[in-house]
């Protein structure tokens, strides 16, 4: 059975409907997207055996999205909502201690090149808080330990981040992209 949606896409749209109807949960034999006219495509998905009506409805459900450019729209601006996101928690900084540390990116120039000359450094030595307070660093083994925690938090951030956007572009209609949450703290 084939089903042709005619006139009503763009090609980057249409690539993003061809490929969340793949990799949908409806076993698709083939998806085909032909041109039309210099602005307009028809997508051809063709199955074996003709769609139970849920599975139209999964696919109808997919090329609505998709038409008028609602799910990609949507995605474009949820990836930047957890961009802006990541870029938020990175500047609130790091906790060790008890104290919060920058992680602007001048914050983590300077930790890198503490880190790599820890054992020439004299301890105790004075480091800045985020809150323009003092934290002591006893010894090089604080040091490491400091800055592995900014490392780890960090990682933490763009780790969660990636794996969101990734849930964002696997998402294949509005209901599956409004079940994402970002609660990354």
């Amino acid at each position: 059975m084939i089903y042709t949606y005619e006139n009503i896409f763009s090609k980057p749209l249409l690539n993003v409907l061809a490929r969340s109807i793949d990799s949908s949960e409806i076993d698709v034999d083939i998806t085909e997207i032909s041109m039309q006219d210099g602005n307009n495509y028809t997508l051809l998905v063709g199955f074996a055996e003709e769609l139970s009506a849920g599975d139209k409805t999964i696919l109808d459900g997919f090329v609505e999205d998709c038409e008028e450019g609602k799910l990609p729209n949507q995605k474009a601006k949820r990836i930047k909502e957890v961009d802006l996101k990541t870029r938020i928690l990175i500047s609130q900084g790091f906790e060790y201690s008890g104290k919060t540390f920058s992680m602007s990116v001048e914050a983590q120039i300077n930790w890198t090149n503490l880190e790599m000359i820890k054992e020439s450094l004299t301890y105790p030595m004075g480091a800045s808080t985020i809150d323009d307070q003092e934290y002591i660093i006893p010894d090089a083994t604080d040091m490491q330990n400091l800055y592995n925690t900014a490392l780890a938090r960090k990682k933490a951030i763009l780790d969660g981040g990636r794996q969101l956007k990734l849930d964002i572009n696997a998402a294949g209609n509005q209901a599956a992209l409004d079940a994402i949450v970002d609660t990354r703290i």
